[in-house]
């Protein structure tokens, strides 16, 4: 809200005062934070062989959110081949989280439109999900398996998630699939792990994981997206106001 008439004596106006405010929200979010990193090449089952790997970051970007990337920019092939499913874990149960699409690195196609699911359940793991039965999961991103590349999840792509939850940070996700129930396969446990379709053998897809991480700490934040556009316009609104004020 902007006072009219109201001036500033030795300071800013009352509505300049929030639009400094909103700066400072902005450069605090570049606060060290920590990424966690995943590259997911181990082929534990399937007949298809990929060209290249996959790879996802967690990355804090304020206090209870999180940025989720899932890269398929190292995977080159072969031709026709997709990213189907992606399963993570939650060290807390994400059936209350909100995820929030980002778009892609190629443009703003929607890739997962045949959803998102979660699920948590410690004591009864069958509620959760298993790639080809090997461990349980609490997250799956479904991703549209046929379709023109605006649809489908392609090599060389890139997707974001904005992932919001209470007491959540980029190492919530950074654990083993669960591996203790019967049932669990004999595969794994994975940190994360995706299926490749689309093969152009036919039926043949991929599973690829891995039970590695990487850990990054004291790294900036990374910027909500939006952010940018925000601290800019925060300085059109507080030279604005200057101006006005000397004027007056």
């Amino acid at each position: 809200m902007f006072l009219r008439g109201t001036k500033a004596r030795g300071g800013l106006s009352a509505a300049a005062a929030a639009a400094a405010a909103v700066v400072t929200a902005v450069l605090a979010s570049n606060a060290n934070a920590t990424t966690v990193s995943f590259t997911l090449d181990q082929q534990f089952f399937g007949a298809g062989t990929p060209q290249g790997t996959l790879s996802a970051t967690f990355s804090d970007v304020a206090t209870d959110t999180v940025l989720l990337t899932m890269d398929a920019t190292a995977l080159t092939g072969p031709a026709g081949v997709s990213v189907g499913r992606w399963w993570f874990n939650s060290a807390i149960d994400p059936t209350g989280f909100t995820f929030t699409y980002q778009g892609t690195s190629t443009g703003p196609d929607v890739k997962a439109t045949n959803g998102l699911q979660t699920a948590f359940n410690p004591t009864s793991p069958d509620d959760q999900f298993r790639p080809d039965q090997d461990g349980y999961f609490d997250i799956l991103f479904n991703f549209t398996k046929t379709g023109d590349a605006s649809q489908t999840f392609d090599p060389g792509e890139a997707v974001s998630f904005l992932v919001e939850g209470s007491g959540i940070t980029a190492e919530t996700f950074n654990l083993l699939s669960d591996h203790s129930a019967q049932g669990a396969g004999s595969n794994g446990p994975f940190r994360t792990v995706a299926r490749l379709t689309n093969f152009p053998t036919g039926n043949d897809s991929a599973f690829l994981g891995t039970d590695q991480a990487t850990v990054t700490t004291n790294v900036a934040q990374a910027p909500v997206p939006g952010a940018v556009w925000l601290f800019g316009t925060s300085l059109a609104s507080l030279g604005f106001l200057r101006r006005r004020i000397a004027r007056s």
